[in-house]
């Protein structure tokens, strides 16, 4: 369809004048008032959709993640006393070894329990892992204890 620039002389003089002798715009001047959207249009509205988005994603995200470290720092850390591995590394020590070994470890679980620890008498449990098992110091490797779950260490 061709558009024409000026339109017939009957169209312009019926738009000029309203029916209160106020001028209206012609059919052109309304034609240009409502251009046409070009690519620049359609990519600053996806640009901006994705800003929208991503900034919507980051706060629900953001909200989501503290409640989840809030649930982790409310659970305690578990540590479990294996008495029967205790009493297989101090085999053929002196009675008194023995006793100082077990009043040490007496102090330690005390000592966690007031740090905030879950202490669990080993017999009651049927697994965990060795980061979470209280070994006595001869039976400890020379590494150094690995971090338990959570990015909570075993505190000595």
């Amino acid at each position: 369809m061709v558009e024409t620039a000026v339109p017939p002389p009957d169209a312009q003089a019926a738009s000029s004048t309203g029916t209160e002798g106020v001028s209206s715009p012609s059919p052109v001047e309304r034609q240009s008032a409502y251009r046409k959207p070009d690519i620049l249009d359609g990519v600053l509205r996806f640009v901006l959709t994705v800003v929208v988005s991503v900034g919507v994603a980051y706060l629900g995200m953001g909200h989501r993640v503290a409640l989840l470290e809030a649930e982790v720092a409310a659970r305690p850390p578990v540590i479990v006393v294996d008495f029967t591995k205790m009493a297989t590394a101090l085999k053929g020590q002196p009675a008194e070894a023995i006793e100082m070994a077990m009043g040490r470890v007496r102090g330690d679980i005390r000592r966690l329990q007031e740090d905030g620890y879950i202490v669990l008498d080993g017999q009651s449990v049927l697994a965990a892992p060795d980061g979470a098992m209280m070994m006595p110091a001869a039976a400890k490797s020379d590494s150094p204890p690995a971090p338990q779950a959570g990015g909570q260490e075993k505190r000595k």
